[in-house]
């Protein structure tokens, strides 16, 4: 990383959720959900700058009292249909009107609260070092699929009697982590032309919070990886500049 690698970690946090409500400042384990995402991206030795991007006065809040700086985002770019590219276009401008320029722009969802620094870390590097536009984290599949055909039957896109694990893999994304080139995302562009994949470990991807389910599943995932031991020790570093 050169000196003048800057990066800013956006957390896109809206208030409103149709399918889980307030899941955003909902406890897990004892801490608000959002509460995850801010101590992992505080806590990464890349990361220049946290903020956090929400139109609801508690996520805010809770924002200033984890240590990010929270900006809020204006009603047009806050709705169910606003893409996530618009709300980092938006805390792209506010940090850089307030002095700050970075070269890359992280998003970390709040959705994804299992990740661990030193994989955000070396996903950060690994982008770095090869000089991708951006990169965005996958889940390898082996999916043995079809779709319907003009007659309305079933038609398989695989060779027929190959074994699933010898499917030529395709590369899911989980939305655990994004890190993109500045000046592309204030241009609206999440993917540049040159996109690299990224590893995490499994969990990462699985515990991505929608519905009920997925905050069980995640909660049973974080005792049972002892992840406690992780958030407990990046709970006690101490919290960056905060915005008034």
């Amino acid at each position: 990383m050169s000196r003048g690698d800057q990066v800013l970690a956006i957390i896109a946090a809206r208030g409103g959720s149709k399918r889980l409500p307030g899941k955003n400042l909902r406890p897990l384990a004892g801490r608000p959900l959002l509460a995850y995402s801010i101590l992992t991206a505080r806590a990464s030795q890349y990361v220049n700058l946290t903020v956090v991007s929400s139109d609801d006065d508690a996520i805010l809040d809770v924002a200033r009292r984890w240590g990010a700086d929270p900006i809020r985002r204006p009603p047009e770019i806050a709705d169910d249909r606003s893409p996530t590219i618009a709300a980092m276009q938006h805390a792209l401008r506010v940090v850089s009107d307030g002095g700050f320029s970075p070269d890359h722009v992280a998003l970390f969802q709040p959705t994804c609260p299992l990740r661990r620094v030193e994989d955000i870390d070396r996903a950060i590097a690994d982008y770095l070092a090869v000089g991708a536009d951006s990169a965005l984290t996958v889940t390898e599949i082996h999916l043995k699929a079809g779709r319907k055909n003009a007659e309305g039957w079933y038609e398989p896109q695989y060779q027929v009697g190959i074994r699933k694990q010898d499917v030529e893999p395709l590369f899911q994304e989980n939305g655990a982590f994004y890190v993109t080139r500045a000046d592309l995302v204030a241009d609206g562009v999440l993917f540049g032309p040159k996109t690299m994949m990224l590893s995490l470990p499994p969990e990462a991807g699985i515990a991505s919070i929608d519905v009920e389910f997925d905050f069980l599943l995640t909660e049973a995932l974080y005792r049972q990886l002892d992840y406690e031991a992780e958030f407990a020790r990046l709970e006690k570093l101490p919290a960056g500049p905060v915005a008034a």
